[in-house]
């Protein structure tokens, strides 16, 4: 039997699993770690060597005692754009700045000037821009720029690549030189699903996995989860949540419309298209943490909120606790509880979280409907997709089927279609992710429960309008206080 390694190097953690070519998900394993701000006003950064550790102590727990000649390749995705500089040895000379560090944010909006059209929030050259400007000692020291992915790609086998995906280049050429960075700091392209090279006896000795092992190139988490949910057939859909969340949707044409991402994907006349928010997969922690108490588990907070009714007694969730991406694109917007009354508890907030984030996913589906891209199905992914009673409310909300597959680490899955691709037991992505993803249950939205959130919607969908004036007055008082 042949066996597949994929690693997702996350945000909050990293995780390994270990895949056979059916897309039976046979151990999983999980090391968190922190993000360092040094107190400093949207700073977000990690030691790369933390990384190492947690790729090294979790694809040695899933690989232990796995067949030698059964492991056919390791494949690592991850977080962006988060950004290492890297000295000749393949030494992290400064910790890497992640996506969510907002200081680039003057680079970002310089290289746009630059290009004359808006850069990504995606994008990672504002990255190296800030670094070159803030960090110039070792910019000058540096011998890679190297994404989060590439760098534990790059330990895993010693050769340096810069993987590219479908029309996503994380150091595309034409940008090198408005940025105004020197070209030979970035290493040559490696399409991902590919084979980089042989794992080193050293990867092998702190991994545990054979010497040799191929080592494929890898891509974004958000291009992962793409393949991992099974975004390969037009109008097909899915609920990209994590720390932050979104909705991506594989289509037919581009669409062309602000602040809706839009790239080329895997065949051609095929994109992915769709938009990112800031915290639907955090929003339910934060209300645990900071309503409920941090020891109560979450599956006990989502019993307690399907004890409350529909709506949750007139209480409306605004998901906005870290302003919000698509479709508003608004720093400032802020996250609200619409409603409240003396007789709501932490069950009824709790519940209304839960229907916000699918408000939210409705909202940004309604807006793609609008430019001419439909959603036929909604595939679910991530640590959400494990609660049928949120999946139950996300297709009542929207009133779209709601797939829910039987692996839900859908990032993790598409590492190891990648896997499977680069060491030549799958043809293409394509086949690998149709083989591979596997749906355990769909869920009918019900007409009536429908109708009744289509009511509470409208509601949800006033009250950014309504409170957008107040939201940036409060911004520009809060801003003012810091500056004292």
């Amino acid at each position: 039997m042949s066996l597949l390694i994929g690693v997702d190097l996350g945000t909050s953690e990293t995780k390994a699993g270990l895949f056979d070519l059916e897309g039976n998900l046979l151990r999983l394993a999980r090391r968190e770690y922190g993000i360092i701000t040094h107190e400093q006003p949207g700073c977000a950064e990690q030691n790369p060597e933390t990384w190492w550790t947690a790729v090294c102590e979790t694809v040695r727990e899933v690989a232990r005692d796995a067949p030698s000649p059964g492991l056919a390749a390791v494949c690592v995705q991850g977080q962006g754009p988060s950004l290492v500089m890297v000295d000749e040895h393949g030494r992290p000379l400064h910790n890497a700045v992640l996506w969510m560090d907002t200081r680039p944010c003057e680079e970002r909006d310089d290289l746009s000037v630059r290009l004359g059209k808006p850069v990504s929030p995606f994008a990672h050259l504002p990255y190296a821009m800030w670094l070159k400007r803030q960090r110039t000692d070792r910019y000058r020291q540096a011998w890679r720029l190297l994404t989060a992915w590439d760098f534990v790609a790059y330990r895993l086998c010693g050769r340096a690549v810069t993987s590219v995906l479908a029309s996503f280049h994380p150091f595309p050429p034409e940008g090198l030189a408005a940025a105004g960075l020197d070209a030979a700091l970035f290493a040559p392209s490696v399409e991902g699903g590919r084979a980089i090279g042989g794992l080193t006896a050293e990867a092998g000795q702190q991994t545990g996995l054979p010497e040799g092992l191929p080592v494929v190139a890898g891509t974004h988490d958000g291009l992962a989860t793409f393949i991992g949910a099974g975004l390969v057939d037009v109008g097909r859909a899915a609920d990209v949540n994590g720390t932050s969340g979104g909705l991506a949707l594989c289509w037919n044409g581009p669409i062309d419309e602000t602040g809706i991402f839009c790239e080329g994907w895997i065949h051609p006349g095929q994109y992915i298209v769709g938009g990112a928010m800031a915290t639907l997969g955090k929003a339910l922690t934060w209300c645990r943490d900071q309503i409920a108490r941090p020891d109560i588990g979450l599956d006990e907070l989502m019993a307690e909120a399907m004890s409350t009714p529909l709506g949750a007694d007139g209480l409306v969730f605004l998901p906005y606790l870290a302003g919000e991406r698509a479709p508003i694109w608004d720093p400032r917007a802020r996250g609200v509880f619409f409603g409240l009354t003396l007789r709501h508890t932490r069950a009824h907030l709790a519940r209304a979280v839960l229907e916000g984030v699918a408000f939210a996913m409705r909202h940004l589906a309604e807006v793609l409907s609008e430019v001419g891209a439909q959603v036929s199905q909604l595939r679910v992914c991530g640590g959400q997709a494990r609660s049928m009673a949120w999946n139950r409310i996300k297709a009542d909300v929207t009133g779209f089927p709601v797939e829910v597959p039987r692996v839900t680490e859908a990032a993790l899955l598409g590492a190891a279609v990648l896997a499977g691709v680069g060491a030549g037991l799958l043809p293409d992505i394509t086949t690998g992710a149709n083989r591979m993803v596997r749906i355990e249950a769909v869920l009918q939205p019900h007409l009536d429960r429908h109708r009744r959130y289509t009511e509470l919607y409208g509601v949800y969908r006033r009250l950014y309008p309504d409170l957008r004036t107040a939201f940036h007055q409060l911004g520009e008082i809060v801003e003012g206080e810091r500056e004292k």
